[in-house]
């Protein structure tokens, strides 16, 4: 495992307030990821610009690497509070899976599994 995170952003804020459990029940949610280039915004659309189809070639390839090797992602949120991110309280743990294409080449969400000898609070 790596000293040093291979993909971080500093700036997270949230939409909404996330609650770890309602009267002591744990509330679920859900995590996804979509590689991605940043293209810029298209404001008149209100979404991203399009992928150059070398960029969405490029995605695919990663995308296959992800599946042949069965790595998955493990994401950690932190509050920041104070200076020094290493004494940042962690908000959250989860791993995201990768999802196998289905027959017709869309994208199917895979079932939550847990991860062999542990659980999501690694």
């Amino acid at each position: 495992m790596a000293n040093a995170p291979h993909m971080g952003n500093a700036k997270i804020t949230f939409k909404n307030n996330i609650n770890a459990s309602t009267n002591d029940v744990p509330i679920e949610y859900q995590a996804s990821a979509w590689i991605t280039f940043n293209n810029g915004w298209d404001d008149a659309a209100n979404r991203p610009y399009p992928l150059t189809d070398q960029q969405e070639m490029v995605v695919e390839q990663l995308y296959q690497q992800l599946i042949q090797s069965g790595a998955q992602l493990q994401l950690t949120i932190k509050q920041k509070v104070g200076q020094e991110s290493r004494a940042w309280p962690i908000a959250g743990r989860m791993n995201l899976f990768v999802n196998k294409p289905k027959q017709d080449n869309g994208y199917q969400q895979q079932p939550y599994q847990q991860p062999q000898g542990g659980n999501s609070e690694w």
